[in-house]
């Protein structure tokens, strides 16, 4: 069974220029939240406990670094997609007008 497939390209071209912005806000909210936190890591203390709840193989430290490169990971991987959402569009633009040529 088929049916028809319509697809804009500048609709799709507009949801990836969408989801890069989102992307780099995420990457953003990342590096921000770094920064942030960095403020707080003297509160741990000098003692044996506090440096291990500091750099602990699930300490504090550890953990923030974690949290950051997962949700930069997502924000770079978002600004990917929409970039293949753009390339898919001007690739169908220039399929379209290659057809568009041959049947002339």
């Amino acid at each position: 069974m088929t049916g028809e497939l319509n697809v804009d390209p500048d609709e799709v071209r507009a949801v990836g220029k969408r989801l890069q912005r989102v992307g780099h806000d995420m990457i953003s909210i990342a590096e921000r939240f770094l920064a942030d936190t960095a403020a707080y890591d003297w509160v741990w203390g000098e003692d044996k406990y506090s440096k291990q709840i500091e750099y602990g193989d699930n300490g504090y430290r550890p953990s923030r670094e974690s949290l950051a490169d997962v949700d930069r990971s997502r924000g770079e991987l978002t600004v990917e997609y929409g970039t293949g959402l753009e390339d898919s569009a001007s690739a169908l633009e220039q399929t379209e007008a290659d057809n568009a040529e041959l049947f002339r």
